[in-house]
């Protein structure tokens, strides 16, 4: 009959054959994380220093990559941020080869599984950019082309394309990035298409002379010209300048600024 103690005995000895056993296993883990580490902060360096040697930074800031970065964190620079994303990258790498050696498969299969989905995730990153430099630029468009013909509100309708913009390219690198956005696409045309109806309403009401003059401008530049001296109602002087919406007059003591749609519902007499 087998004693409590040969039980115990025999136990230990299994115990210290499964330690004996996962030594090695343990130091090798070590040695190659150690080696990794040192390894992954060694391409950090390497790269950051080649990274500012081709003065990466500068391209960043030509083409307004480095404000986006800025917002991000503040004195983030594009070299630091892909040499930290190298870092990462081999350390996963590093993580997913010690667990393996440990025979913990579970890291492993998740960390490749990660590394899978990066690529993908790297494009959407892409398309989130490229879209905010486009959305960007048409802001900036847009605000100039309506500033120029003299329609108010310009800032605040070149910065609503400019989301409308955004929010699509933000939806579209979403779906790239295998993220469902079915109920986040509902919603938004549905908050967008609500705010886009009612800002129409109120600017058509708060616009319409803006506009009534605008269109009127249009048609006195074919009409009349700068230097003429013309008579509508009673007041009668020389045309100094005709911008989108009005005309100034010269009179003998002052200057008047006059609506161009006047033009268009009062008898104008040209004085030659």
């Amino acid at each position: 009959m087998i004693s409590v103690i040969d039980k115990l005995n025999g136990l230990l000895n299994t115990l210290i054959d499964n330690v004996v056993g996962f030594l090695p296993d343990l130091i090798g883990a070590l040695l190659l994380f150690v080696l990794g580490l040192l390894f992954a902060k060694f391409v950090r360096w390497v790269l950051r220093k080649a990274l500012l040697k081709i003065r990466i930074n500068d391209f960043s800031e030509k083409i307004g990559l480095e404000n986006i970065l800025k917002r991000m964190k503040k004195d983030l620079l594009l070299s630091n941020l892909l040499s930290d994303i190298a870092y990462w990258i081999i350390l996963m790498v590093l993580i997913m080869g010690v667990s393996t050696i440990l025979g913990i498969e579970i890291i492993s299969n998740q960390i490749t599984m990660l590394i899978a989905y990066f690529p993908k995730l790297l494009i959407a990153l892409v398309m989130v950019f490229i879209g905010y430099m486009i959305a960007d630029k048409i802001r900036k468009v847009v605000y100039a082309a309506i500033t120029t013909i003299g329609i108010t509100g310009g800032k605040i309708i070149s910065n609503i394309l400019f989301y409308i913009i955004f929010v699509l390219v933000l939806i579209n690198a979403l779906e790239q990035a295998e993220i469902n956005t079915s109920l986040i696409t509902s919603n938004i045309i549905l908050i967008m298409g609500s705010a886009l109806l009612a800002f129409a309403l109120a600017y058509s009401f708060a616009s319409r002379d803006i506009l009534t003059n605008v269109l009127s401008s249009f048609y006195l530049r074919g009409r009349y010209s700068e230097g003429e001296t013309i008579r509508i109602g009673d007041v009668q002087g020389k045309i100094l300048k005709i911008d989108s919406i009005s005309v100034i007059l010269q009179l003998t003591d002052k200057k008047v600024v006059i609506p161009s749609k006047r033009f268009i519902s009062k008898e104008v007499e040209i004085i030659m």
